[in-house]
Parts: C-alpha cells; structure tokens; sequence
C-alpha cells in the first residue's frame, strides 16, 4: 500500500511539473528514500508502543 502511494505520489509531481526533471533522472533513488524513512517511523511507532505497554505492565505489578 505504501510503495503504491509513493509511486502515486511521485507520478502526480511529474505531471504536475514539481521537481520533474529531477524525478525523470532520480524516481528509484527517491522511492528507496521515501520508502526507508516510511520503514524507519513504523519502527520508532512500534518501539514507542512497546515500551508504553512494558511501562503499563510494570505500573500494574
């Protein structure tokens, strides 16, 4: 779903004339960074949500 929002994404700016000729040269260098910091807050979303649940279980003991 993601990696089809960002192709979505960046196919828009294209034909919108936004950073096109720099998207023409670089699209799959743009996709790998889009998708690294996409994969880099899901993995700082689930550390945070597993450190509130530890944080959580240790209140309750």
């Amino acid at each position: 779903m993601t990696r089809k929002a960002v192709t979505e994404t960046i196919r828009i700016c294209k034909d919108r004339n936004v950073l096109k000729e720099y998207l023409l040269g670089r699209e799959k260098e743009v996709m790998t960074i889009i998708m690294s910091l996409f994969d880099d807050e899901r993995i700082m979303e689930s550390f945070i949500r597993s450190e509130r649940y530890e944080e959580t279980k240790e209140k309750c003991s």
